[in-house]
C-alpha cells in the first residue's frame, strides 16, 4: 500500500474517472444528488465521470465527492497502487 501525503486545497490531481462514477453508484446516487451533497456543478460531476474535465481537476473537488460517497480519496487517484 502507498501512503500519499495530505495535498493543500489548490492542487490538481488525475483520478480515475471510470471508478469515481461506480463510487456514485454504489452509494446509490444519480449525478444531481451527489453533485449537489458535494456543492458542486452537476455538468462538473459529469464531465469528470466521462474523463472529459480537462484533467486534472481540484483536489477539494475530489475531496468533497468523496465524503459524500464515503470513500477516500486516494482511491480515485490514477496510477495508485492498488494491492491484490
Amino acid at each position: 500500500m502507498t501512503l500519499i501525503a495530505v495535498r493543500p486545497l489548490r492542487e490538481e490531481v488525475e483520478i480515475d474517472a471510470t471508478e469515481l462514477k461506480c463510487a456514485r453508484i454504489r452509494k446509490g446516487l444519480k449525478q444531481h444528488d451527489a453533485a449537489t451533497s458535494a456543492g458542486i456543478a452537476k455538468n462538473t460531476l459529469s464531465r469528470l465521470e466521462k474523463g472529459g474535465y480537462g484533467q486534472p481537476c481540484e483536489w477539494e473537488t475530489i475531496r468533497r465527492l468523496c465524503e459524500v460517497y464515503g470513500i477516500a480519496p486516494e482511491s480515485l487517484l490514477k496510477n495508485s497502487s492498488q494491492s491484490t
